[in-house]
């Protein structure tokens, strides 16, 4: 039992003390979650720079969301019950509030460090 013990932390390729160099397997999923979603950000930045490429884009993206209409997976609120609407519409309002809270929070911490920043001496660059 000792002998496979040492046998597998030993003679694994690339590793220091067991199968992945150290790294735990959730590191490197969440590394790679965040570079593909920068590497989508850039992506949907670089369309939107574009006015021919935006204007595509958001073509395809109206087709799709028809496309999902027709075949019934989404639900738009006047296909709910009552009852659906009535929630849906409390999740919406509850979004909207949190929204609107963390918006005003981030404008008044904006606020509190352009006050409590030390004003920066003008230079007189017209000398």
């Amino acid at each position: 039992m000792l002998l496979i013990y040492l046998f597998q932390n030993i003679f694994v390729p690339g590793s220091k003390n067991g199968g992945n160099g150290g790294k735990s397997v959730r590191t490197k999923k969440k590394r790679s979650k965040t570079k593909k979603k920068e590497c989508e950000q850039r992506r949907r930045d670089k369309i939107k720079t574009d006015p021919v490429a935006y204007e595509a884009a958001k073509a395809k993206e109206r087709e799709r969301w028809q496309k999902r209409r027709a075949e019934k997976k989404v639900k738009t609120i006047k296909d709910m019950t009552p009852r659906e609407q009535r929630t849906q519409r409390a999740i919406w309002r509850k979004e909207y509030r949190d929204k609107q809270q963390f918006k005003k929070r981030q404008e008044k911490a904006m606020r509190i460090a352009t006050e409590n920043s030390p004003q920066l001496p003008m230079m007189n660059v017209f000398k």
